[in-house]
């Protein structure tokens, strides 16, 4: 999958987006391209192009380079095939070679090893005859000798036409005769300008197409340069950390937190309470209070495996993770009403969407929330048990949250710490059958639901449930 499909993720993975620099007006277009990697000498290349921009500060010259840099690819595209290079596009060009000039010795200067651009110098010299040095582009006569007579008469014929039109000694039928012939010329000599110009642009067409793949590599290789310092600036701005990979295929995330419902509550003046969690190829139930610390761990957890295979800095203390093939979500956002269906029959085609994955062999990270909610406890708990069956002993991990009271002695329980002197938290312990959460009523009162109602609701249970 591509990076543009994961935005539609439930994991708020646009944030992470919306928090990126980009300077370059084509950036963000590779990144939404990119496919997730699975490579790991690839991720381990990107990380350590990271780690050498890990001291880049805002202030940078870098960036006021980048914002000169415009999005030129069908200029490029069109020097690639052939074609006869409009006068805008060869400017374009020549201003895209000046600042990968620019940018390449900026490189040199201060991030040595990050990346080698292709010399582009011999683009711009073509591009830049008189040696002005300047980013600015015309058809210079110092191409054509014919072009620069061509343009010296046009001058006279043009002087020439002011001069009779203010000789008032003249007779107005010289006048005229003269002005018609100045007037035809000058016609004359605008075509064989625009001949002569074109011919020009076809040379220097064909000059230029010599260095289609240096451009091409230069427009790409930029594009890629900003996205490493966009990259480079958000680990320190929500302060990211760098990943290590895993030797044993086990996942480790210590302090594992989500920046946007982190940015969300700062701004609230509350705490965020980072969370740890470990995994392999296995499935785990979590359970916990019905406050959003279970949804928000998968989630998290989802967004940092996401993050991890397209390059980014981890939203973690310290993070050990390992390749996935793919990474799959099943949690509830409402009904389907364009496909009519329900919320349920939804999100029964999704998990059997995320079956199918596992069965054929893929090595996928599955986040299921709380499947089966919507239906009766029996029919909830007997889906939601034979689901978890069904997946054990896969070569995928499976990360299910649920209410349900799951009888398989088998698998890993977390579990979400809960209410703790009046307020929740929602570290992650390790559980056992049976440990499912009972402080519905606490949280209920905590909020300020109706007291009568939660009294009632207290009688109920002592009196009804409690005794059975």
């Amino acid at each position: 999958m591509r990076f543009k499909e994961y935005t539609a993720s439930p994991c708020e993975l646009r944030y992470m987006t919306e928090t990126l620099s980009l300077h370059t007006p084509y950036a963000m277009r590779i990144l939404m391209e990119k496919e997730l990697v699975k490579d790991l000498s690839l991720l381990d290349e990107n990380y350590r192009k990271l780690r050498l921009l890990k001291d880049i500060s805002r202030q940078s010259r870098i960036f006021g380079l980048l914002c000169n840099v415009k999005d030129i690819e069908n200029s490029i595209r069109n020097v690639s095939n052939g074609s006869l290079l409009q006068e805008t596009e060869l400017f374009e060009i020549k201003n895209f070679a000046f600042y990968s000039m620019q940018i390449s010795r900026w490189i040199c200067d201060n991030a040595a090893g990050l990346c080698l651009l292709p010399d582009l110098s011999k683009v711009f010299e073509i591009l830049d005859p008189d040696n002005y040095k300047v980013t600015s582009f015309y058809i210079y006569n110092s191409y054509s000798p014919v072009l620069a007579e061509l343009r010296e008469e046009f001058k006279a014929v043009q002087m020439g036409i002011i001069d009779i039109e203010n000789a008032s000694q003249l007779p107005d039928d010289e006048r005229k005769r003269k002005l018609e012939y100045l007037r035809v010329r000058e016609g004359e000599l605008i075509t064989l300008i625009e001949l002569e110009e074109e011919k020009v642009r076809k040379d220097l067409s064909g000059r230029i197409a010599v260095y289609k793949t240096e451009l091409a590599d230069a427009f790409a290789m930029i594009g890629e340069l900003d996205l490493l310092l966009a990259k480079s600036i958000q680990m320190k701005e929500l302060e990211l950390c760098f990943p290590t990979f895993s030797c044993d295929g086990k996942t480790k995330l210590k302090g594992m937190f989500h920046p946007m419902l982190r940015s969300v509550l700062e701004k609230s003046k509350k705490e965020y309470q980072p969370v740890d969690i470990c995994f392999e190829d296995e499935t785990i139930c979590i359970t916990g209070a019905n406050m959003g610390g279970k949804t928000v761990a998968i989630k998290t957890t989802g967004l940092v495996q996401i993050l991890f295979q397209f390059g980014f800095g981890i939203p973690a203390a310290e993070a050990e993770m390992t390749i996935k093939d793919e990474i799959l979500f099943s949690i509830e956002e409402g009904q389907n009403m364009r496909e009519g269906l329900s919320s349920f029959a939804a999100e029964m085609l999704g998990i059997n969407r995320i079956i199918k994955h596992i069965m054929d062999g893929s090595n996928v990270l599955a986040l299921i929330d709380e499947p089966a909610r919507t239906t009766n406890p029996a029919e909830g708990t007997a889906l939601v048990s034979s689901l978890i069956e069904l997946l054990r002993g896969k070569v995928s991990t499976v990360l299910v949250t649920t209410h349900y009271d799951i009888e398989d002695e088998n698998i890993r329980r977390y579990r979400v710490k809960g209410f703790i002197d009046g307020k929740m938290n929602y570290t992650l312990i390790e559980a056992v059958r049976g440990d499912v959460p009972k402080e519905a009523l606490t949280i209920a009162r905590s909020i300020g639901v109706d007291e009568k109602w939660i009294s009632l609701a207290e009688n109920y249970m002592n009196t009804h449930i409690n005794n059975n």
